[in-house]
C-alpha cells in the first residue's frame, strides 16, 4: 500500500444554522466550523494503516478557501500531504456532484490504493457521498466500518456493523471504506507533526485545473434540491393538574376528550 486518501469535510458546529431563502440550502456564512466527526475517524484509521505500511497519507478536502485550517489540523496529526479543492462553481453541489468532483481530484494527485471516508456528514446525513464515489472510482465500496485490519497478503479485514450483529470482510484493494464513528478516536497532534505541519504545502485544485464542464458543477451538476422548506408546526401547550379527588380521574378523561375534539 503506497497511498491512502482520506477525504474530510468542514461542517458547521452548531444546529443553528439558517437556510438561504432563494437555494433553500444550508446558509454556512458566518458559522462557526469543525471537521466533521466521522471523518476524523476516517483519518485515525489511515493513520493506523501508514504506521504498519509507512504509506502515505494525503489529505484531501472540498470546501471554502477556509478550510484550509482542516488540512493543517489533519497534519498536525500526521497527515502527509494536503490538498484543497475549492472553486466557486462548486457551491451547491450535492453529494453526487461532490463525489465526481472528488473523483476527479483524486485521479489528478495520481490515483490511491485506499480511499477512506466517513460514514455521513452532520450537515446533510445522506451517506451517499462514499459509495458514489467509489462507483466513480471503478472500485468496490464497503460502508459502516468500525473495524479496519491489515492483513498478511496486504488485503484488509474489515468489521461491518449491520443492524443485528457484526459482519467480517476480506477486502482487496484498491478500495473505498466508509467507517462508523465506533472506529477508534483521532490521535492528539504530535509536537514534531506540529512543527512539520507549518511548512507543509497545501495545494490546491479548481475547476480549471480539473478540466471539469461547468455543466457538471454546483447546482447545475446536481440530481437533487430543495424545492421547498416548511416550518415545524407550533404547539399550543398548557398545562392543568387535576387532583387525586373522587372525580379526578372523570374530569381529566374528560379535558383529554376536549383537547382531541378541538384538533380534530
Amino acid at each position: 500500500m503506497k497511498r491512502i486518501v482520506v477525504c474530510l469535510k468542514q461542517v458547521p458546529s452548531t444546529a443553528s444554522v439558517g437556510f438561504d431563502p432563494k437555494t433553500n440550502n444550508l446558509d454556512r456564512s458566518g458559522a462557526a466550523v469543525m471537521t466533521n466527526p466521522a471523518d476524523g475517524f476516517a483519518l485515525e484509521a489511515a493513520l493506523a494503516l501508514k504506521d504498519r505500511t509507512g504509506c502515505e497519507v494525503a489529505a484531501l478536502t472540498m470546501g471554502r478557501p477556509e478550510a484550509a485550517s482542516l488540512l493543517r489540523e489533519a497534519a498536525e496529526c500526521g497527515a502527509t500531504s494536503l490538498w484543497l479543492i475549492t472553486d466557486p462553481a462548486f457551491a451547491g453541489s450535492d453529494s453526487y456532484a461532490t463525489a465526481f468532483i472528488l473523483a476527479r481530484a483524486i485521479k489528478a494527485i495520481g490515483g490511491a490504493d485506499l480511499v477512506l471516508c466517513g460514514r455521513r456528514a452532520l450537515d446533510g446525513e445522506t451517506g451517499q457521498t462514499g459509495p458514489e464515489l467509489a462507483a466513480m472510482l471503478s472500485i468496490p465500496s464497503v460502508t459502516n466500518l468500525v473495524g479496519i485490519e491489515l492483513s498478511a497478503e496486504e488485503n484488509l479485514i474489515c468489521q461491518r456493523l449491520r443492524e443485528s450483529c457484526l459482519e467480517s470482510l476480506a477486502v482487496k484493494l484498491p478500495a473505498l471504506l466508509s467507517v462508523c464513528e465506533g472506529m477508534p478516536r483521532l490521535r492528539p497532534p504530535s509536537i514534531l507533526a506540529m512543527r512539520r505541519s507549518r511548512s507543509m504545502e497545501i495545494r490546491h485544485l479548481d475547476s480549471r485545473i480539473l478540466g471539469l464542464d461547468p455543466s457538471r458543477l454546483g447546482a447545475a451538476g446536481s440530481f437533487t434540491r430543495v424545492d421547498k422548506l416548511s416550518q415545524p408546526p407550533s404547539r399550543d401547550r398548557s398545562c392543568e393538574l387535576v387532583h387525586g379527588e373522587a372525580n379526578g380521574a372523570t374530569r381529566a378523561c374528560e379535558a383529554l376528550l376536549t383537547i382531541l375534539g378541538r384538533r380534530g
